[in-house]
């Protein structure tokens, strides 16, 4: 596996630090069932609970972040889609 260098891992923090401004952490469930069957504890993630139902915020949210941050004004935002990252857009935009 190749090394992260700085300057990913810095493009890594700073989007994080973007989607926690914006967002909660989604809640992790375990499942009695799931973890006898798996024979372990399984965490899950439940996305849907965020305010796009979906778990691709991060990249529309980085998205417009890297306009602004150009110097390029945003005034509207189209998606051609209505996939996560399309929703991703969408509540971006509104952020």
């Amino acid at each position: 596996m190749d090394e992260l260098n700085l300057s990913e891992l810095t493009e890594i923090e700073q989007a994080a630090g973007l989607v926690s401004q914006s967002m909660a952490p989604s809640p992790q469930i375990t499942w009695s069932l799931l973890n006898e069957r798996a024979g372990c504890n399984v965490r899950m993630k439940h996305e849907n609970h965020n305010p796009t139902g979906a778990f691709k915020v991060r990249g529309g949210l980085v998205a417009i972040r890297r306009l602004i941050d150009q110097g390029k004004p945003v005034q509207a935002v189209v998606a051609v889609t209505d996939s996560n990252h399309g929703q991703s857009l969408a509540f971006a935009a509104v952020q």
